[in-house]
């Protein structure tokens, strides 16, 4: 089962399993009951932005997710932090669990040839910014192609990050690499722990 709250009226559907679709209220929430232990890729569109998440699998029924559904606003305002490659979407990196302390690492997306912007908690990107000011989200990578799995590096020695695949702190399994499409809006977690 799919259950999220995103803030508006949205269409939800997956990469893997396009007939399972539905459209959530006007508040963003819906709940869709989907096949467990598959991998699973959620497309949620808005008017001005199509938002893919991270690949999942769910493992029991009671599991569920809370999706980042981007706003075309603050879409329009992360790209025009300088210009896009053709053909490239945007990837935002969030890190989430542990009570370590991100701050200062840097995001990498081999391989990638488009530009990194650092945002300070829930802010907006900032090309000032040089490297990550606090978690959630950590970066966004501009004009990203292909398949790609993305690191943090230069993160300090107080925390550690889960490789793909792990579970997150809902119990649901957490997969890479990422296929980004064209002018979209990916959204990746990264699982965050203190040794």
């Amino acid at each position: 089962m799919f259950s999220s709250t995103a803030g508006r009226s949205l269409t939800v559907s997956f990469v893997e399993s396009p007939e399972l679709t539905t459209v959530t209220d006007e508040t963003g929430q819906f709940t869709l009951m989907v096949p467990s232990n598959v991998p699973l890729t959620p497309i949620i569109e808005g008017t001005g932005v199509t938002t893919i998440e991270q690949t999942m699998i769910l493992h029991h029924a009671q599991n569920y997710a809370i999706f980042r559904v981007v706003d075309p606003e603050l879409y329009a305002g992360i790209v025009a932090t300088g210009p896009q490659p053709v053909g490239g979407g945007v990837l935002s990196v969030e890190v989430r669990g542990g009570t370590c302390n991100i701050v200062g690492a840097h995001l990498e997306v081999p391989p990638f040839r488009g530009r990194v912007v650092y945002a300070q908690a829930d802010a907006r990107p900032n090309t000032m910014f040089t490297a990550i000011r606090n978690s959630s989200p950590a970066a966004y990578a501009v004009g990203v192609e292909g398949t790609v799995t993305p690191r943090l590096v230069d993160v300090p020695p107080d925390c550690t990050l889960a490789t793909f695949p792990f579970v997150n702190e809902r119990g649901i399994e957490v997969l890479g690499p990422v296929a980004m499409r064209a002018d979209a809006f990916h959204h990746v977690v990264m699982q965050a722990a203190t040794p």
